[in-house]
């Protein structure tokens, strides 16, 4: 009963949904010079939505990355805090390499170590 309230603009493909937005954007385009993006784990749609965000800001001029805090996110053995530490560092190198709008748009990452943050790339 409240599902049929809800409107339709919330029923999306989230794993199509970075990729299908074309229309050109007047902020993106014209005004945004600084991002940053806390908590990051390195998920598919967070990785889309970086791609989109270089490929589109033309005038993006410094874009930060912060990684998930380890208290947030604690693996439960030293085998998943591995493979999670891996697959972070596998797709900041991988965000690395995205195509630029802007040709001045330098990209910067953290990884948090305690209760620091200690820049990677």
């Amino acid at each position: 009963m409240y599902q049929d309230t809800i409107p339709n603009i919330y029923d999306f493909e989230e794993h199509s949904y970075w990729e299908s937005q074309t229309l050109p954007y007047h902020c993106l385009q014209n005004c945004l010079k600084k991002v940053e993006i806390k908590c990051f784990m390195g998920k598919s749609n967070e990785m889309q939505m970086v791609q989109f965000l270089l490929k589109s800001a033309s005038v993006l001029e410094n874009f930060a990355i912060y990684s998930i805090k380890p208290k947030t996110f604690i693996p439960r053995t030293l085998h998943e805090q591995i493979n999670f530490m891996w697959f972070q560092d596998y797709n900041f190198r991988k965000l690395l390499n995205f195509p630029r709008a802007s040709s001045q748009a330098k990209i910067q990452i953290f990884r948090a170590v305690n209760a620091k943050f200690n820049r990677m790339y």
